[in-house]
């Protein structure tokens, strides 16, 4: 009889424990299908948010109206549609409005297709800011640019320099050669040169920012070899291999840094 009743009470922990179990198996169920619909429902809000009503990118669709592609040009059309998107959050649509305002961009459209959209520097510095606070780099570069000139912003050379810093360590070749020029207008022959052998030559010969960019690239660099030793040309090209393997692996583990914390700290023991 003790035995029996040893039974049933291990079999009703079993029981119990075997119902436990299915418990926690349908509401693991239930909260991953319920992730699901929040995974799916944010997919779509997103969607939504960054397409218009017929479904396509507005942000493209502001190109389309912009260069007359498959529609009437209309360059009103195209700001609101490029504003529209970067209200929504679109950094290449914020950084195109920056070129609209200030005039600088577009590469000949300005020119051949008849854009002529009133020159608003503050305007293009609203929406180069907003682009480059979320990590443009060629957003970053025009604000320094910006600054540089005092266009849309007071003249600030510091605050120039350190967005071309800032952009210069995302990649971008223009923010690479100013960075150079102004090392070189420093003296300071060794890191401008590094500098310069991290820019992409063929992104500076393709570029409408500066009309004989290319040339002055080459010309700069000619100037900068003549001057340094042998001996500091094999520096610079080692500072500039320690800076690219210390960039890149920032961008790999998304590092968190001070602007230009990382240029700074490599560029600490070669001054």
């Amino acid at each position: 009889m003790r035995l029996c009743f040893i039974v049933l009470r291990k079999l009703r922990d079993f029981v119990v424990v075997g119902l436990i179990f299915l418990v926690m198996i349908v509401i693991c169920y239930f909260l991953r299908e319920r992730m699901r619909a929040q995974i799916w429902e944010r997919m779509m809000i997103h969607r939504l948010a960054s397409e218009g009503e017929n479904g396509l990118d507005p942000y493209v669709q502001g190109w389309n109206y912009a260069q007359g592609d498959g529609v009437p040009m209309n360059q009103n059309e195209a700001i609101r549609l490029w504003r529209e998107s970067a209200e929504r959050g679109s950094f290449e649509a914020q950084f195109t409005l920056g070129e609209a305002y200030s005039g600088m961009g577009f590469g000949e459209l300005h020119s051949s297709k008849g854009w002529s959209q009133q020159i608003d520097h503050l305007e293009a510095v609203k929406w180069y800011r907003m682009a480059a606070e979320n990590g443009y780099a060629k957003a970053q570069f025009r604000l320094g640019e910006a600054y540089n000139s005092g266009q849309g912003v007071p003249k600030d050379p510091a605050e120039a320099f350190r967005w071309w810093t800032i952009a210069a360590e995302r990649g971008d070749s223009l923010a690479r050669f100013r960075l150079a020029e102004t090392y070189f207008t420093q003296k300071k022959m060794l890191i401008a040169l590094a500098w310069l052998n991290l820019v992409n030559e063929e992104h500076i010969s393709k570029s409408h920012f500066k009309r004989g960019l290319a040339e002055d690239y080459k010309n700069l660099k000619v100037k900068i070899s003549e001057i340094l030793k042998p001996e500091d040309i094999k520096d610079a090209k080692v500072l500039s291999e320690e800076l690219l393997i210390q960039l890149e692996s920032a961008e790999r583990l998304k590092r968190e840094e001070e602007p230009a914390g990382i240029v700074s700290q490599i560029l600490e023991g070669w001054k």
